[in-house]
C-alpha cells in the first residue's frame, strides 16, 4: 500500500514538474505562466526528490521519470547557476568610495515606523528609494527625509507610492510614466564628484490574479530603453517584482547594457523577508559597464516583507 502511494504520489509531482517547467516558455503574459520564472530553485529541487521518489514505480516509468526529472532539474538549474557564489562575477568589487543608494520597499500595512527611520539614519544614504510610500509614511519619515535637499515623490495608498531623495546634486529629478501611468518610476541625473549618472527607480506590478506581466515587462523594457539611448552610466534599482533570471530580466539587461551583481555572489533573496524557504531576488540593482561597484548587499529587516538593497557605486572617469 505504501509503494503504491508512494508511486502515485511520484507520478503526480512529474506532470507537474513538467507542466510548470513548459509554461514559461510560452510568450503569454498571464501572471499564471509568468509566475512560474520565480520559484526556479525550488522546481529543481522538487525534481531531484521527485526522482529519488520514483524508485517506487515499475521498471519502465520509473526509467522515463527519473530521466524526465533530471532534465527538468537541470534545465531549472541552468537559469539560476549564474546566481550562485561559486558562478563567475560579472561585476567586481573595486576598492574605494562612491555614492551610497539604498532602494528599499517599506510595505505600505508595516507600522514598525521606528525601525525603519533607525535603519535609514544608519544607512546614511546618498541616494534614497522608497516604495509603497502612503501619507502615514511620508509623515512618519519626515524626520529623515527632511534632511535631504532635493525630493520627488508620489504619495499614494494603493502600494505603489514611492519617495526619492537624494542629497547629490541633480541635473535632472523627476517622477516619470514608463507605462499606463499608475505606477511611476523616479528618473534622475544626478552629480557624484562632477561626474553625471543616471539613477531610474522601478515599482511595477506584480504577477498575480487578475494582473498580467504585461505592463511590468513594459515599464522595465522602458527602463532599459533610457539607459540605450544615454550616452551617461546608469544604475536602476527597486522592486521589479521580478526576478533577477526571468526572461524579462534578461532582455533589460541586453537592452540596457546592464549587468547584474549578484552574479556569482548568490541568490540574495530580498523577498519575502521573513520566509526562510520561500524567497526571491526581487529587488533589484543594476549597473552599466561604465559605473565602479564598491559595495553592494542586503540591509535588515525592518517590519516589512522586503530587505533593503545597499549599493555604493562610482562613475568611472
Amino acid at each position: 500500500m505504501l509503494r503504491r502511494v508512494v508511486a502515485g504520489l511520484a507520478i503526480l509531482l512529474a506532470v507537474v514538474a513538467v507542466a510548470v517547467t513548459l509554461l514559461p516558455l510560452s510568450p503569454s503574459s498571464a501572471w499564471w505562466v509568468r509566475m512560474w520564472e520565480f520559484p526556479r530553485q525550488h522546481v529543481a529541487i522538487g525534481a531531484v526528490v521527485t526522482a529519488l521518489l520514483a524508485a517506487a514505480l515499475p521498471s519502465g516509468p520509473r526509467g522515463l521519470t527519473v530521466v524526465a526529472m533530471l532534465v527538468v532539474a537541470g534545465w531549472q538549474a541552468s537559469w539560476v547557476w549564474p546566481h550562485m557564489p561559486w558562478a563567475e562575477e560579472t561585476v567586481p568589487i573595486e576598492d574605494g568610495a562612491g555614492a551610497r543608494i539604498v532602494s528599499l520597499n517599506v510595505l505600505q500595512d508595516n507600522d514598525d515606523h521606528a525601525a525603519v527611520r533607525a535603519y535609514l539614519r544608519d544607512a546614511d544614504a546618498d541616494v534614497l528609494l522608497l516604495m509603497e510610500t502612503d501619507a502615514v509614511w511620508a509623515e512618519a519619515l519626515a524626520p529623515v527625509l527632511d534632511a535631504y535637499p532635493h525630493r520627488i515623490d508620489w504619495i499614494a495608498d494603493d502600494y505603489y507610492g514611492m519617495i526619492f531623495v537624494t542629497r547629490l546634486e541633480p541635473d535632472r529629478l523627476e517622477m516619470a510614466d514608463l507605462g499606463d501611468g499608475s505606477t511611476p518610476a523616479a528618473v534622475a541625473v544626478l552629480r557624484h564628484e562632477g561626474r553625471p549618472f543616471v539613477v531610474t527607480g522601478l515599482h511595477p506590478r506584480p504577477p498575480v490574479p487578475g494582473t498580467s506581466t504585461q505592463e511590468r515587462d513594459a515599464q522595465i523594457a522602458m527602463a532599459a530603453t533610457l539607459a540605450d539611448r544615454s550616452d551617461l552610466p546608469a544604475v536602476t534599482v527597486g522592486d521589479f517584482n521580478d526576478v533577477s533570471w526571468s526572461r524579462a530580466g534578461q532582455r533589460f539587461r541586453e537592452v540596457g547594457g546592464y549587468a547584474d551583481p549578484r552574479v556569482g555572489r548568490g541568490i540574495l533573496a530580498s523577498f519575502a523577508a521573513d520566509s526562510w524557504w520561500m524567497k526571491f531576488p526581487i529587488d533589484q540593482g543594476l549597473v552599466t559597464d561604465d559605473v565602479r561597484l564598491h559595495r553592494f548587499g542586503l540591509g535588515p529587516e525592518v517590519g516589512s516583507d522586503h530587505l533593503p538593497v545597499e549599493m555604493e557605486v562610482s562613475v568611472r572617469p
